[in-house]
């Protein structure tokens, strides 16, 4: 043995990580990281014959920065874990994530193969490992991460600060997998995600939200707060403010398109109420089987029934009348809340009925731990009060009887709101 040269493998960039491949029994490997500035980052993937003192060798190209740390999956082969640091204009953090090497369709290579970067295949994300912490959501760096010496065990554990971080597997690799999958079976179909067009949002109660990192083919998605779904707009904060105040300007800009005929004084007030019912409400309550209507969000919409009620009796803010006077004048009374108060109680009983993932959206608990505070008001419980149905679990009873309910909802219907 001491007569035999040593076995020397040259890396293209500097490198200070360095792990054997665990999982692997038959054969020696390892995997090195490099750290470069200027360049692409990579992992070597190392095949050692001791026989024969030959090394072979893959290199895949590390799409995030340097990479300080790695460490190699107890249960699985072509798993491993890197620290690595991500950079940006206004910071610099260490950051953590698990890949997966692809498949290889060819035997490693000896080290005088091609080593361009350009030649050299991506890295399979699987999933970051994030760390924000539930006070504030400031992230904090990942300094190292292990995995459980358990063959069987998904789960992984990590320094970052001052505190030991543990992830399961499972759960932070479900969103990348789930993306994987919609984009295999569309491309099964011909069919291909758009990375231009396709952004991806967190929906938390944090002030500060979460950095989400999901990629399709080598390229990261851009993350959201608020985005338009079949017409809704839907926020980061999961509240609805936003969307009633959009759905409240966009019916004030079409009364404002209608103006000659919803103001004109030759037509009866009653058949400019059908009008408006018929082509300016619609565009107000659409959608709005989703909403929590909370007290402010009530008081908006009260405000823009007045509003709609003023113009077209051409009632100045000058003239002080108030709002009891402009409805005694047009023949009504405040009928909007309850009209959207019964479309939500018809939708949710038709949603109780069915048995399917809406009703567990609906009535499912959440892991965790509530937030400090007041909270946040739910549909069922707003549905429940308008109801007078007692509790919640009252009112989800209910609802499998159909008459029952649809006579409960025409009684609170006529107490109004």
């Amino acid at each position: 043995m001491e007569d035999e040269a040593p076995v020397i493998y040259g890396l293209e960039f500097q490198a200070r990580s360095m792990c054997a491949q665990e999982a692997e029994t038959e054969s020696i490997r390892f995997l090195v990281g490099t750290q470069s500035l200027r360049a692409e980052n990579q992992v070597h993937f190392i095949d050692f014959d001791d026989e024969n003192s030959i090394i072979r060798k893959t290199v895949f190209r590390h799409r995030d920065g340097e990479i300080w740390n790695m460490s190699a999956c107890t249960f699985d082969s072509s798993l491993f874990s890197t620290c690595f640091n991500k950079t940006s204009d206004t910071k610099s953090e260490l950051r953590a994530a698990v890949w997966q090497l692809p498949s290889l369709d060819t035997e490693p290579s000896s080290p005088g193969a091609d080593d361009s970067s350009s030649a050299h295949p991506h890295l399979t994300l699987t999933c970051y490992l994030e760390t924000e912490s539930e006070e504030g959501g400031a992230r904090g760096d990942v300094r190292s991460v292990l995995w459980h010496p358990a063959g069987d065990s998904q789960s992984l554990i990590g320094i970052c600060e001052d505190k030991i971080v543990t992830w399961d597997l499972n759960t932070a690799s479900s969103t990348v997998k789930l993306l994987d999958i919609v984009k295999e079976e569309s491309e099964k179909k011909g069919l291909e995600l758009n990375r231009k067009k396709t952004e991806v949002m967190v929906v938390s109660r944090k002030q500060e939200l979460p950095i989400i990192n999901i990629y399709i083919k080598g390229t990261r998605l851009k993350q959201k707060d608020q985005f338009k779904y079949l017409g809704s707009l839907i926020s980061s904060d999961g509240r609805n403010n936003s969307e009633v105040a959009s759905r409240i300007a966009q019916a004030k800009t079409n009364f404002q398109k209608m103006k000659t005929v919803l103001t004109n004084k030759n037509i009866s007030i009653r058949t400019r109420r059908r009008a408006l019912e018929c082509y300016i409400e619609p565009i107000l309550m659409y959608g709005c089987e989703a909403w929590t209507i909370s007290k402010q969000t009530q008081r908006k919409l009260e405000a823009t029934e007045m509003w709609f009620l003023r113009r077209m009796l051409r009632i100045s803010w000058t003239a002080k009348k108030t709002n009891d006077k402009v409805l005694e004048e047009a023949h009504t009374t405040r009928l909007l809340i309850s009209k959207i108060r019964k479309r939500q109680a018809t939708f949710f009983g038709h949603v109780m009925r069915r048995e399917k993932l809406e009703n567990l959206v609906t009535t499912g608990m959440l892991e965790g731990k509530r937030s400090r505070g007041k909270q946040r008001e739910k549909l069922i419980e707003g549905l429940t009060d308008w109801l007078k149905a007692g509790k919640s679990l009252e009112a989800i009873e209910a609802t499998k009887d159909r008459k029952k309910w649809r006579t409960m909802i025409a009684n609170a219907v006529k107490q109004g709101t």
